[in-house]
């Protein structure tokens, strides 16, 4: 988005739209209600509780699993099995899904943190998720003044407008 530009980001989209490779697999081109993408799915959107901005917090922890260890934290065939581990079971320790790979440890807990199946447990903001992902990296943590809302910026326009870097995430070795 705006490439090239202070304002340049990424937008992670996912409109529950690509299929599965597996044929045999109850999940094959299946979404919840046309929009939801199962494996990335919160407890509570599996039930009928009340889904708030913790059920985002919960699917970027899915989303930061895959990531650090190359698989979701639920890997499974049959809708019904995949929504009673979402549910019910504890995602497996990075080690076990990624023997070969060196995640730093709080870089685990904060993604089971994110992965607590109930909303009230996880972490309060996202905003929280990214000072603790960059601290365990050794980056800078603290939020630049340009994105502190309120705080003008030198040339008039809404502090909001232009995040910036704060740092720099050294890989794991």
């Amino acid at each position: 988005v705006e490439q090239g530009t202070l304002q340049e980001r990424f937008v992670l989209l996912d409109l529950g739209l690509a299929s599965q490779m597996n044929s045999t697999s109850t999940l094959r081109n299946q979404t919840l209600d046309g929009a939801l993408s199962p494996r990335y799915a919160s407890p509570e959107q599996m039930g009928q509780e009340t889904v708030g901005f913790r059920s985002d917090i919960y699917s970027f922890g899915t989303m930061l699993y895959e990531l650090f260890t190359g698989e979701v934290p639920f890997v499974r065939d049959q809708m019904l099995s995949l929504m009673m581990a979402i549910c019910n079971d504890t995602p497996p320790p990075f080690q076990f899904t990624a023997p070969n790979r060196q995640v730093p440890s709080e870089v685990e807990v904060i993604v089971q943190h994110c992965l607590s199946k109930k909303p009230a447990e996880r972490p309060e903001s996202i905003r929280m998720v990214r000072s603790r992902i960059l601290a365990a990296f050794g980056a800078d943590t603290a939020i630049p003044p340009a994105m502190v809302p309120g705080v003008k910026r030198s040339d008039g326009h809404s502090s909001s407008a232009i995040p910036l870097q704060t740092g720099t995430i050294q890989p794991p070795s």
